[in-house]
């Protein structure tokens, strides 16, 4: 099993990157520093397409609480497309 995840995890990295630790061999709170830099990085990318005005807001809450109820209703309607058949 060990042997299938190492191929396909090496085919599926590109040439130059595999001398990269195999995901087997990562630990935990490696994956979750991973995570930290890709969500900084996704961030600075986002906010980069913005306009001045609207990245401002992003560090506002009051801007998110006006939508509640909007993102509220929205997520009742795509409940039903999502649950499991009972």
């Amino acid at each position: 099993m060990q042997q299938q995840l190492m191929k396909a995890h090496n085919e599926d990295t590109p040439m130059e990157d595999q001398t990269a630790t195999p995901f087997v061999a990562v630990k935990p709170m490696d994956i979750s520093s991973v995570i930290q830099d890709r969500k900084k990085d996704w961030l600075v990318n986002f906010k980069q397409k913005l306009c001045l005005n609207d990245v401002f807001e992003t560090r506002n809450p009051q801007a998110v609480v006006e939508f509640v109820p909007e993102i509220i209703e929205n997520m009742r309607k795509e409940e039903l497309n999502h649950m499991y058949p009972s």
